[in-house]
């Protein structure tokens, strides 16, 4: 994962297919979850990478994933191994 500040001042993180340089999708990120990141970067003595992948990996338990998989699997999508929400 990559951070890099935008021309309006927004921070944007450009996803990485893990091993790979291909560029999957940039989510914009606020100001503030930048620096709460950070933040949690001094405490935690980990980098930024990890604490925003640990926090989005808690976050999707509390997902409905039924809803999600009948998505995918109606667009016949086979890249569940891949998924956080198996």
């Amino acid at each position: 994962m990559r951070c890099a500040r935008a021309a309006d001042g927004v921070h944007a993180i450009a996803l990485f297919v893990a091993g790979r340089r291909k560029a999957v999708y940039s989510p914009v990120l606020s100001d503030k979850a930048v620096k709460t990141i950070y933040r949690l970067k001094q405490v935690y003595k980990k980098p930024m990478t990890e604490i925003a992948d640990s926090l989005i990996q808690q976050s999707l338990k509390a997902v409905d994933k039924g809803v999600i998989c009948e998505v995918c699997i109606g667009e016949k999508n086979n890249q569940c191994d891949e998924c956080c929400l198996k």
